[in-house]
């Protein structure tokens, strides 16, 4: 079977091509110009991954859909049970693809390209086809074997590159709606999504761990309904912090606090930025309300305007 590989290292071989490394959107672009006139189905497949039942995935392509992506089989870590819950969504929803083994027809690969800078290659490409009017069908009888992150520090890692390649995937298609209806919504349901993948006991140990470090124990064992208002609040903020994010975003948070939990609100993030290293962002209608930060910003006319926090 002739071949050609496209590398990102120089190698002195016949059938290896030279292209400089810069993402599998490139490489998928380049890699197009030297496919075969006779083409009449493109395999994406990632190298790391063994193959099963691969006539399955085939087959569908010959029965009226047009794009087929596989089942993902991971053998240990957290995502073990991320795909657990995800995979009986895709059967019914296509909110994202799996680019371990992707096939589509070669016009609906001819009719995506080119593919723009995106980490989410895979799921733009299942976005864009559907944008397109083309059918895509998740197939569970073929799947890839692999592995993921085996470690809840790589977990985190993979957990904030993938909701952002799949976020620039939106931005470069135009998905039916219930699927940018569905992401708009993620934010407010990312604490329990992102830990879907997690360890029953890893997830009790970090919520404890958080607790006991700001010296909120005493809530642990409470429900919702019996906290305050303010209790509520500072309880948001630690379930924020459980997948140690980079950044956390709080819209007036002390709009419907007294001054007493407003200041105990405040220290809180001050502690959270100065000591764990996040930066937190903080919105206000109140143009002289007092806020503790190092930066500040009014938006006027569309355009943010950094003003003289002294």
């Amino acid at each position: 079977m002739p071949y050609i590989i496209i590398c990102g290292e120089k190698v002195n071989h016949p059938n290896v091509v030279y292209r400089e490394a810069r993402g599998k959107w490139d490489a998928i672009n380049f890699g197009s110009h030297f496919m075969p006139r006779d083409t009449s189905v493109v395999v994406l497949n990632d190298v790391d991954t063994r193959i099963h039942n691969f006539e399955h995935a085939l087959s569908h392509l010959s029965s009226g859909v047009d794009l087929v992506y596989c089942k993902v089989n991971v053998s240990k870590g957290p995502q073990v049970k991320f795909y657990r819950i995800a995979d009986p969504i895709r059967k019914r929803f296509h909110i994202f693809a799996s680019g371990e083994l992707m096939l589509m027809k070669r016009k609906v690969f001819e009719h995506i390209l080119p593919i723009p800078p995106c980490i989410a290659e895979d799921s733009y490409m299942l976005f864009k086809a559907l944008e397109l009017g083309y059918r895509a069908h998740f197939c569970t009888k073929a799947y890839v074997a692999t592995e993921r992150t085996v470690s809840t520090e790589k977990e985190e890692a993979y957990k904030a590159r993938t909701p952002l390649g799949i976020y620039q995937a939106l931005k470069h298609a135009r998905p039916p709606p219930w699927i940018r209806v569905l992401y708009k919504l993620l934010p407010a349901t990312a604490p329990l999504l992102a830990l879907a993948g997690v360890d029953r006991c890893e997830r009790r140990r970090r919520v404890i761990e958080l607790l006991e470090y700001f010296g909120l124990t005493s809530l642990a064992r409470r429900f919702p309904d019996t906290l305050s208002g303010g209790e509520r609040q500072r309880v948001a903020v630690i379930r924020a912090l459980v997948n140690n994010p980079k950044i956390i975003l709080a819209d007036e948070p002390v709009s419907s606090l007294d001054d007493e939990n407003s200041e105990l609100l405040m220290e809180l993030f001050t502690k959270i930025n100065r000591e764990r290293k996040v930066t937190i962002i903080l919105t206000t209608t109140d143009l002289y309300e007092k806020l503790p930060t190092n930066r500040d910003f009014i938006l006027k006319d569309g355009y943010l305007i950094e003003i003289d926090s002294g």
